[in-house]
């Protein structure tokens, strides 16, 4: 029925306010949602110049409903009929209840049916760029909470004609507090020259906070590094610095200040009243060998400039007989630094037994520097030898393979998932999850792991929660391993099989195994899980309809507990917690 046509006419609009309640709000419903407003939407089909609005809010514990009147030119006005109201001053991570209805003088419509919607927790405000260098930029926001539990997420977009924004994590741990809530963050290792756009949010535990508005700002040229006094007469001063970057088309700015002067006059020359060094000032020294295992050596060397520009060849020499020299390169990405310029790199994957002839180098772009003094060193004999340890903060709990250079270990009582890498033996990443952590998993980029014996979350290797897995009721896992398009979860007495979207495949249970612990597929199928009752190792076919014994006490096994698969080499190891020994099984 349409009520108005053209101009408003007042005594139109009564009859029909007076005769018919299509004046009332239809489609009702939260638009948008902030932590500290929430916008309202509704559709009208009437003209509504000559309306009201009473909106019914329920703040929080409170019974009565108080009632907030506003009209039509408060409301914003969309196609179709579609308005829009956005209510301010709210209390963030609060639940509010809504319902709303028109008035025309004495006459009111029904209500509309009522929705119910909390704030996000508090976001940052006042975001803003603070600082800017070649190489790193620094935000400032300001937060009126104590910030100690909560992360924060920063998507910032790489050079131009990237569409996406990756998201960088980190915790209050890692920014600057200052006064009256002010806080600063700076990101490293950024390019010169380069457009960066950045937007910051607010997590605690699920919950996310609306995004601050959007900031860009350029990082500045390349600057000289390391700037120092290199020598000093009677009537000059050389100075030196380094620059990572062909510097013909440079010129430079030098602020010198005479003694008693305030203002520093700037003297500005090009690059062609600068004396260039050498590459082999950039040459690696004290060369040598600090460890060795049966698979692997550790070189170390000192460096006297700042490396991030730097990649390094490394020669080393086969097993004896091979007469040439194979070269590997590696970035300054790939290398551990220690103090006073001493860097530590691992080769990995070597032959026992077998001695290795190395030697190194530093490249930048076509210019290579001179070789390292070279060192010989033979790997050990494999014998079961304790290498190293990797001391840990939290306690560690289940652990898998993410590469050959990289494992994630769960800790339980810690609610945190670690990424460490091997080689380096430090931990690269920390990650904390909302509940007890137990059995964990990687396949196809992604980790999946145990929360409080009955949740399976999927998340990527930066912590973002992928996807919830949900699974069949009555369950308590503590072990899981994924195979391709399958995930095996383990309890105490039964093991089961169920596709990645958490339908069950099929379940094993036999009365004879009461305490099975952990579970392993290999590249077929096939399941194999150790049990400490029987001092046994079970293998289950892929459909779950067949199973054997394949290892007993009497190979061995004494409470087996940790099992693992190399599908790469088909070989089985499996180990026991009474008296620590493992088992190879090829």
């Amino acid at each position: 029925m349409k009520l108005f046509d053209g101009h408003i006419n007042p005594g139109k609009c009564e009859a029909a306010c007076q005769t018919d309640l299509t004046f009332a709000p239809r489609q009702f419903d939260i638009a948008e949602c902030t932590d500290c407003s929430i916008t309202i939407e509704w559709f009208i089909d009437v003209q509504d110049e000559c309306l009201s609005y009473e909106l019914d809010d329920r703040p929080p514990g409170t019974e009565n409903l108080p009632v907030r009147t506003f009209s039509s030119k408060d409301v914003m006005e969309g196609e179709n009929g579609r308005r829009m109201y956005t209510l301010q001053n709210l209390l963030p991570e609060t639940y509010y209840e809504f319902k709303l209805r028109s008035v025309y003088k004495d006459a009111k419509s029904h209500y509309s049916e009522s929705k119910t919607k909390k704030t996000l927790i508090l976001a940052p405000r006042k975001f803003d760029i603070a600082e800017c260098t070649d190489c790193s930029i620094t935000i400032e926001w300001f937060i009126d909470v104590q910030d100690e539990c909560l992360s924060y997420e920063l998507d910032h977009r790489p050079p131009q004609g990237t569409d996406n924004l990756p998201v960088r994590t980190f915790s209050s741990k890692d920014v600057v507090e200052g006064e009256n809530g002010r806080r600063m963050y700076t990101l490293q290792n950024l390019l010169p020259e380069t457009y960066y756009e950045f937007k910051l949010r607010s997590v605690y535990k699920d919950a996310k906070s609306h995004y601050s508005e959007s900031k860009t700002k350029q990082t500045l040229i390349l600057a000289p590094r390391q700037f120092d006094i290199a020598e000093c007469t009677d009537c000059s001063i050389t100075i030196e610095w380094f620059i990572d970057v062909q510097d013909e088309c440079l010129s430079y700015e030098l602020d010198d200040r005479p003694p008693g002067t305030e203002n520093l006059p700037v003297r500005t020359f090009s690059s062609k009243d600068v004396m260039e060094g050498k590459m082999d000032d950039a040459s690696p020294r004290k060369f040598d060998i600090v460890e060795c295992t049966d698979c692997s050596i550790t070189i170390e060397w000192f460096i006297d400039v700042q490396d991030e520009c730097l990649w390094y060849e490394l020669d080393r020499r086969p097993p004896q007989g091979t007469d040439n020299l194979s070269v590997r390169t590696f970035s300054s990405k790939d290398v551990v630094e220690g103090e006073n310029g001493r860097r530590m790199y691992t080769l990995q994957n070597l032959l026992p037994e077998k001695c290795y002839e190395l030697k190194l180098r530093s490249v930048y772009k076509d210019a290579k520097s001179h070789y390292s003094q070279s060192k010989t060193k033979q790997t050990l004999k494999i014998d079961g030898t304790d290498i190293h340890h990797i001391p840990l903060s939290y306690k560690p709990y289940h652990m898998t393979e993410i590469n050959s250079n990289t494992v994630a270990v769960s800790c339980i009582f810690d609610r945190t998932i670690l990424i460490i890498n091997i080689s380096t033996r430090s931990v690269t990443s920390t990650i904390n999850t909302s509940g007890t952590c137990r059995g964990i998993s990687y396949n196809d980029n992604n980790l999946y792991f145990v929360i409080d014996r009955s949740i399976i979350r999927v998340m990527d290797l930066t912590g973002e929660v992928i996807r919830t897995i949900p699974l069949p009721s009555d369950r308590s896992i503590t072990n899981i391993t994924v195979d391709r398009d399958r995930l095996v979860c383990r309890e105490r007495t039964l093991i089961y099989c169920c596709s990645l979207d958490g339908k069950l495949m099929w379940e094993f249970k036999k009365d004879k195994f009461q305490d099975l612990r952990c579970v392993i597929t290999d590249d077929e199928g096939n399941v194999y899980v150790t049990c400490s009752n029987t001092n046994t190792v079970v293998v289950i076919s892929d459909d779950g309809k067949h199973h054997r014994e394949l290892l007993t006490k009497s190979d061995g096994l004494n409470e087996p507990y940790g099992i693992y698969f190399d599908k790469k080499e088909n070989i089985l190891l499996v180990c026991n917690v009474s008296d620590r020994k493992a088992f190879l099984l090829t």
